[in-house]
């Protein structure tokens, strides 16, 4: 399966085998797997139960530029990863990732004064751990071209779900023109523009 949300998942028991564009992974307690939006991923193979823990947040939570927002160099974060991040951080590698997920949860559950805050600090920790010490993003030119124009466009769909939408108007938000966009948006977010829209509305 696939989703718009980009996920960041901790395994906190059990192993079997996940399957990530056709590659196979071994999961073992401790393990952390990120999914990229619209990534696919199976678990295809479960040896002993599973118990993992799921976090899921919207790419248009990472906004480029500004002074809380990922540098231009970072914009694709959401949507690919390096060709050299293969998907799984061991458990022997992903102890501070894994101690954020689960105070994340804690936070989540206990849910005590400005909770929200906490959550989105953390999580903000796992983002700048997986850039500075997991090579997680493609920085190549290819990667970054247009994605403020994406970014921008994404917004636009997410805040207007509910009405009718039209290419140019989604285009000219991103200030591409349409032909342009809609290669650029599957080539970027590895889905074409209305499965991308209708799975939101669903």
């Amino acid at each position: 399966h696939n989703h718009t949300w980009f996920e960041i998942s901790t395994v906190l028991g059990g192993s079997g085998t996940y399957n990530v564009g056709g590659k196979e992974f071994p999961i073992s307690a401790g393990d952390i797997f990120i999914f990229c939006s619209n990534e696919q991923h199976c678990i295809t193979d479960v040896k002993s139960e599973l118990k993992i823990l799921n976090t899921h947040f919207e790419p248009s939570y990472i906004k480029a530029g500004g002074a809380d927002g990922l540098s231009a160099a970072h914009q694709s974060f959401c949507f690919c990863h390096s060709p050299e991040f293969e998907n799984r951080i061991p458990a022997e590698k992903g102890e501070k990732i894994r101690s954020l997920l689960l105070n994340i949860k804690d936070e989540l559950t206990a849910s005590d004064g400005e909770y929200s805050l906490a959550v989105k600090a953390m999580l903000n920790l796992i983002i700048v751990s997986l850039i500075r010490d997991f090579n997680f993003c493609d920085t190549t030119p290819e990667s970054t071209h247009g994605f403020k124009g994406i970014m921008r466009a994404i917004t636009y769909i997410d805040r207007h779900l509910t009405e009718p939408l039209s290419l140019e108007d989604i285009a000219d938000v991103a200030g591409i023109s349409p032909t342009y966009f809609s290669r650029l948006f599957k080539k970027l977010c590895q889905v074409n523009l209305w499965d991308y829209i209708i799975s939101k509305r669903v």
